[in-house]
């Protein structure tokens, strides 16, 4: 757990001595309150080793320990919105994503079902051709975590494309959106095609979307399935 609280460093009352001492003061009250959090797993003999480390930015201090101990994973909890009743990814989460050097895992408090999706997130752009070796890395680790967690997971694909710029009809008469955009889906119906026989994946679980990729919301996708998603940015 990374934590920390400008107004420890922030006090010139106190000498560098008493506000390292507060600092250690609150580490120690964190540790105690994990314990706690964890007991039911320490009680059983499992080898949990505690950290609490005081950092600026946690999403710094996190990368650092997964880059000290060579971690294989990094799992983080998704922060649920009670408004919209949907996951939220906070700036750690995509500060976590796109630079951690281990595959990052959201979770959320529910169980699995049996019949439960997985839906990654791929590139078909191939505007570079390191996204074609990723799109493939990300469905086979998909496989892999997919049969030890659903008995029979339906992975499912999806790609976000962009539509032409309202504007961009207006710099260039000539230009017509219509047709580049129904090429460009074209594009990604054929990409997602080959990607999805490569890994035997059922036409009806892959979807090509239209917007943007930040933007876009998936809610149409996502609300039949439980969903495990990559995100690639």
């Amino acid at each position: 757990m990374p934590i920390y609280d400008l107004s420890y460093d922030m006090t010139t009352l106190l000498s560098p001595e008493e506000r390292n001492a507060m600092r250690k003061g609150v580490i120690s009250q964190r540790q105690v309150w994990i314990k706690q959090q964890a007991h039911y797993y320490l009680e059983a003999g499992i080898d949990i080793e505690i950290k609490v480390i005081w950092h600026k930015k946690a999403y710094e201090a996190i990368i650092q320990e997964v880059i000290a101990d060579k971690h294989d994973l990094l799992l983080k909890m998704a922060h649920q919105n009670d408004r919209f009743d949907a996951m939220i990814f906070t700036s750690l989460d995509r500060h976590l994503l796109r630079k951690c050097r281990c595959p990052v895992w959201m979770v959320k408090d529910k169980v699995w079902s049996n019949d439960g999706g997985i839906l990654v997130a791929v590139n078909l752009s191939n505007e570079e051709s390191y996204h074609d070796k990723l799109n493939i890395k990300l469905i086979k680790e998909t496989e892999n975590i997919s049969h030890q967690i659903v008995k029979n997971p339906h992975i499912h694909l999806v790609s976000v494309y962009p539509v032409a710029p309202i504007n961009i009809a207006i710099e260039l008469p000539d230009f017509d959106p219509n047709i580049y955009n129904q090429a460009l889906l074209a594009h990604h119906l054929v990409a997602m095609k080959k990607l999805r026989q490569r890994f035997t994946i059922d036409e009806k679980y892959t979807h090509v979307v239209e917007g943007s990729s930040e933007k876009k919301s998936l809610k149409p996708v996502t609300n039949y399935m439980q969903v495990l998603l990559y995100c690639v940015f």
